[in-house]
Order: structure tokens, then sequence, then C-alpha cells
């Protein structure tokens, strides 16, 4: 199977600027995410790479093909939509059978009946092959649709938040499924959506996309852990990860001045070293994500106070809304921690799990 890759490409609306500049290389066989908020440019990409929208500069290669030189029936690529894309007139295997049929493929009845059998059975939906589609639930339809991309075997899926009109026990069956018949058909996929425990529970690689702009690629792992600035470190974590302001304080880069002075926390070493080399005392952005917010009953050296505002209670965890003055902290916790409104506790930053952005740039700043 192809790979795909992007160029520097640029695709614009009138006066709008969808996508600029963009690069992507997704590899043979990979299943890649790209995931943003509404309006990034998330379907754009798709629509280009599949011929439905032309660019306006830069490259795109299908494997060793210059897309630009190739019709989108010639691309090879299966669409797979949000809504649920079937003819009501026709039976379910009917459907199937449909993109067979079609003047380009012209299959023999033989190898439809062989390919519509082995999806059906790929996707647990042969018990409905001669339903109507009014006679689905929204899950079977999606697989449906699903099935009639499969069942071309195109080169290349590209995926446009086929789960996000599905309730949330649905959407986690079928981000399973999804995953194992990708990796059964060994077929490149690019995955759009806006849910981030889509992107990272699924992909291969991910590519955080916003305002047209690629902020980072990389691993779920590597997303979520080293965030390339302030745009993925919020948008990627659930809950967000905390920020605050600050500055170095008298005693040098150990000690920073949180919020206008409203906490101090120290640092550890290899944190003093990193805001040494940053070289300056303002303009400090620092992050830390929910997990590594501790709480303690009792004080102690790198620790300072807060008041319990509230608990959201998520069964396997627990998220811990604390104050400080007039700043908000969220902390993930085990549901075995009890704490309740008003309690005073003290909280301190996990050692090392620290990240520091340049408030200019915006970018994180190298460890």
């Amino acid at each position: 199977m192809p790979g795909i890759k992007l160029n520097k490409v640029v695709k614009t609306f009138g006066k709008i600027t969808a996508l600029k500049g963009i690069d992507l290389d997704i590899g043979e066989g990979e299943f890649f995410v790209l995931v943003g908020p509404t309006g990034a440019g998330k379907t754009t990409t798709l629509r280009v790479i599949s011929g439905l929208e032309k660019i306006d500069s830069g490259t795109i290669m299908i494997g060793e093909e210059n897309a630009a030189k190739l019709s989108p029936a010639e691309r090879d690529v299966a669409f797979v939509y949000q809504t649920f894309s079937l003819y009501p007139q026709l039976t379910v295997r009917q459907n199937l059978e449909f993109p067979l049929k079609s003047p380009l493929h012209r299959e023999p009845q033989e190898e439809i009946t062989k390919r519509v059998e082995f999806v059906a059975n790929l996707l647990h939906i042969t018990p409905l092959l001669d339903r109507m589609p009014d006679a689905l639930s929204g899950g079977e339809m999606q697989r449906v649709g699903i099935g009639r991309a499969i069942v071309r075997h195109p080169q290349i899926f590209l995926m446009d938040e086929p789960l996000s009109d599905l309730d949330a026990k649905l959407r986690e069956e079928l981000r399973v499924e999804l995953r194992q018949i990708q990796k059964e058909l060994t077929t490149t996929t690019l995955y759009v959506t806006h849910d981030q425990i889509e992107a990272m529970s699924m992909g291969d690689r991910v590519a955080v996309l916003n305002e047209g702009v690629i902020h980072q690629i990389g691993t779920p792992q590597e997303v979520y852990t080293n965030p390339a600035d302030l745009f993925v470190a919020g948008f990627i974590g659930l809950p967000k990860m905390n920020f605050f302001t600050c500055k170095v304080g008298g005693n040098g880069a150990a000690t920073l001045n949180l919020e206008n002075g409203l906490f101090k926390v120290t640092l550890s070493d290899a944190a003093s070293k990193q805001i040494t080399k940053f070289g300056k005392k303002h303009g400090l952005i620092l992050g830390v994500r929910p997990e590594s917010v501790k709480i303690y009953g009792e004080k102690g050296p790198h620790r300072f106070q807060a008041e319990v505002l509230f608990l959201e209670h998520f069964g396997s965890m627990n998220i811990v809304n604390l104050q400080v003055g007039e700043k908000i902290i969220k902390a993930r916790t085990r549901p075995t921690l009890h704490v309740n409104p008003r309690d005073k506790v003290w909280i301190e930053f996990e050692e090392g799990r620290v990240i520091f952005f340049d408030e200019e740039t915006r970018k994180a700043l190298k460890r």
C-alpha cells in the first residue's frame, strides 16, 4: 500500500487560507491521525488528498506518483464520512455490492459475493445483509458505511470523523474494531477527528492541526509528554494542562514565583538548568499535567497550600479542583483519595514533570 506525502500544501477559499503550507509524510500501511478543533483544516486536508479539491501550491504524492496528474478515481482512495451514506432503497448486501458494480470496477458476480461476505464477516454484519437501512441502528449503519469503503480494496482509506455521531459506548467499540481491521488489511489510513481520545488511542502517529498549521507530529506518547508548544499542551489531555505565568525568584533559577507571587515552587536541578539556559527572568509559562499535581495532608519542603473546591468523579479516577488565591488548579487522583470541599491540603508538582514555555514564542523550552 502506498504512503502519502504532502509538501508545503496551500489551499485557499477566497480570502481564507485553509491550509498554510502543511507537510505530512504518512508511511505505507500506517494508521495516521489528524486531530484538531473545528475549522482547523482537517477535512480540507482529506479533500485535497482525494482530489475533491485542487491545491493552490505545493505537491501531493501518493506512493511514487504526483497526485496532480491523477483524477479522483485514479487515486484509488476510499472516503468514509461522518454521516451514514447508504442508499435507502437498497439492502445492506446491495449497498456493499454497489461500489463493485460501478463502471470503474465491474467485478464478476462471484468476486463480488466473495468480497461482500469477507467484509460482512470482518465487520460482524453478516446477519444484517438482507435488511434495509431503515431497519439498522446507528452503529450498524456506520459499520455498513465502512464496509462499502473496505469492499473496494482501495489503496488508501480517508476517514472524516466516522464515529462522531455515535454514542460513547459504540464509539469505544468501533475504535477498537477499526484499528483491528486496519491492522489486518494493512491499508494506509488517514483518520481525522477532533476527539483527542480517538487520536491518542488509535494512531500510530498523530499530527496536531490548528488554523491550517501543523503544530506537532509524533507518536501519541510523544505529543502528550513533550508538547511542542502551548497550543498542543492545552489541546491534548483531559483535563487539560495547568498553566502558570512565572518568573525567576530571588534565590536564582531554583525558585519560581508563580502568578505574580501568588505562590512559589522549588525546581529540580534539571529544571533549574533549563531555566538558566533560557536566560530570562520573565516571560515564562509553567505547565503541569493534572496527574503530576500531588495532594498531601501535611506541609512539606516543596509544597504549597490550597483549598479543595469540588470533586469530579469518573469511576476510575477523580479530578480534584483546587483553589490558590484566584487560581484554579486541577489534580487527577485515584478514587481512593478522600478529600472534601473546603478542606485545606498541600500540593506539590511532581519533580521532572513540569514543562516550560516561552511566553513570547509560545514554544516549549528544550529539555
